[in-house]
């Protein structure tokens, strides 16, 4: 699995990307976990704190904006 650092102006990670070998990818934070999660082979985007398909490609990273300062 690989994993990918999103980071915000300053430098800091604000969220990570992780990649399995079948193209599946989850992205979480540090204070709410499991955030959302792509699917390749639907591909589409699921927001898993309420349960819907957000987006019928990868949109992980709108689930997650970085912080504002």
């Amino acid at each position: 699995m690989e994993s990918q650092y999103l980071r915000d102006a300053a430098g800091a990670v604000y969220a990570i990307i992780d990649q399995e070998l079948s193209g599946n990818q989850s992205i979480r934070t540090f204070e709410h976990g499991w955030v959302g999660r792509y699917y390749a082979a639907g591909n589409f985007t699921i927001d898993l704190r309420t349960g819907q398909i957000v987006a019928g490609c990868n949109a992980l990273t709108s689930l997650v904006p970085p912080p504002r300062y």
